[in-house]
């Protein structure tokens, strides 16, 4: 009986634990939809920083996982594009984004998460650590 017990409430804290990991997750990403704009793109390597403004003046998460990169009009008219089209998914502190060929493809931790503000950092798998703000 005390197994049985025991069993039960270990299956409760679980469903628990895993339910509050959803529910982190979704507000994340409902707070993640909308329009942000790119505010800083930098990287550092071993001891080097580098700012840099990528073509992309802002990023827009859709709901289902779908996105739009906007281009800045100076590489909008020099590349003869709009942007790019991608899929996003997101956990309580990851954003993973795919399907475009550009520095914001891959998978970000998340530094801050602000209604208004986040800062988010990744690698590129050699030296470098990219940090990008948004502001919405």
């Amino acid at each position: 009986m005390k197994n049985i017990a025991s069993g039960l409430l270990f299956a409760t804290m679980i469903v628990t634990m895993l339910s509050a990991c959803a529910s982190a997750s979704k507000q994340f990403s409902r707070r993640l939809e909308g329009n942000w704009e790119i505010v800083q793109y930098k990287t550092e390597i071993q001891q080097l920083q580098r700012t840099a403004f990528p073509p992309y003046r802002n990023i827009t998460f859709m709901k289902r996982g779908r996105g739009r990169v906007s281009a800045n009009n100076e590489y909008t008219e020099e590349k003869g594009g709009q942007g790019f089209d991608f899929e996003w998914t997101c956990t309580d502190n990851t954003v993973t984004m795919r399907g475009f060929d550009t520095d914001f493809a891959r998978s970000w931790i998340v530094v801050e998460n602000k209604k208004t503000r986040q800062v988010w950092k990744s690698t590129d798998g050699a030296n470098g650590v990219q940090t990008l703000e948004l502001k919405k």
